[in-house]
């Protein structure tokens, strides 16, 4: 993909797998059987940094080539040397290993983890509603998770924070259940050049976010990070973030 003098490319591990449907593996079994032998593990594990290899690449373009952590989006400077129009260099990677290079043409440091937070500045989020409903079982003489549903009672507390339901008030430590949290988000203009990212960093379960009623992208539930840029208008936008936890927080405050 190239956009601005940024190329981004992505290299997996030295493992290859052939595929051979004609030449069953006798040492396999199942859907592994397809796959020639001394390409799959029956059973997997994990090899660590003994797997490891180092391994020539060469990357087409020239500039300063960045490996970048898909976790958090922040690039670590890698030395590649230029040689007839490419970038050549070494990599140190696992066998099954996923990696991610972005080169850029006179770009001398950059971190895409900060820059799409600086993107669009700081917005205020304005909440002011929290919705919670038990995760409990349809009858009081059930004993299987496949049979529960959400209480149709729901308990609404006045909150001005995204802040943990189990902070909020006395028992709420051990609240099972679904929690919706209402609010507005104000833009006086909404710049056509900019993204706008929700951060949410103190969700500790999985959630779900709604922008004017239009339900947006799957957030990051590991950055607790949500793009909202297509859903945003200018002027008052209503907030809805639902937040699951079905039984963690009663286990995890046993």
């Amino acid at each position: 993909m190239r956009e601005n003098g940024l190329r981004i490319m992505l290299f997996i591990g030295y493992n290859a797998v052939r595929h051979t449907p004609d030449d069953l593996n006798p040492d396999e079994l199942a859907v592994s059987a397809i796959y020639q032998k001394g390409t799959t593990k029956g059973s997997y594990q994990r090899p660590g940094d003994r797997s490891r290899k180092t391994v020539p690449v060469s990357v087409k373009g020239t500039g300063q080539v960045y490996q970048c952590n898909p976790w958090n989006g922040k690039l670590t400077a890698i030395d590649f040397e230029e040689y007839n129009g490419r970038s050549e260099g070494e990599l140190s990677i696992e066998e099954d290993e996923l990696v991610v290079l972005a080169l850029f043409h006179g770009v001398n440091e950059i971190n895409l983890g900060n820059a799409k937070k600086e993107i669009a500045g700081q917005i205020k989020v304005g909440v002011n509603r929290l919705e919670l409903q038990e995760f409990i079982p349809n009858t009081p003489q059930e004993r299987s998770f496949l049979r529960s549903n959400f209480s149709v009672e729901t308990i609404v507390l006045p909150v001005q924070v995204l802040r943990p339901w189990r902070e909020l008030a006395p028992g709420l430590d051990k609240f099972a259940g679904r929690g919706t949290y209402n609010g507005t988000i104000h833009i006086e203009h909404k710049a056509a050049d900019r993204r706008y990212i929700l951060c949410l960093g103190e969700a500790s379960d999985t959630f779900q976010v709604f922008i004017n009623g239009k339900k947006t992208a799957f957030p990051d539930q590991v950055l607790k990070e949500v793009d909202i840029t297509d859903e945003l208008e200018e002027g008052d936008n209503q907030l809805k973030v639902i937040v699951v936890s079905n039984l963690y927080n009663r286990l995890n405050s046993e």
